[in-house]
């Protein structure tokens, strides 16, 4: 399944009921990529994370392996170097 900013737009309630659809997807072992640019909440609900610029893969890690403290500060360091 690939979702892009799936979330955009939807209420606290209807982003739950989304949520939770997406952990039952996942307890059943779907593959789920969600492109989102809120890295708390794609930190949140990844095993793995990636990141992309200028059409590279700049990171691909597993998630369980990233401070979310400073998971913004990782995105920014990563894709500094990537040319548009």
């Amino acid at each position: 399944m690939l979702l892009d900013e799936p979330f955009t737009g939807l209420d606290q309630h209807a982003a739950e009921i989304l949520r939770r659809e997406l952990a039952r997807l996942h307890s059943e072992k779907r593959t789920i990529v969600m492109i989102t640019h809120n890295l708390s909440v794609g930190l949140k609900m990844s095993t793995r994370v990636a990141f992309m610029a200028a059409g590279r893969v700049r990171l691909d890690a597993p998630a369980s392996g990233l401070d979310p403290a400073h998971v913004e500060e990782l995105y920014f360091s990563t894709i500094g170097g990537a040319h548009y």
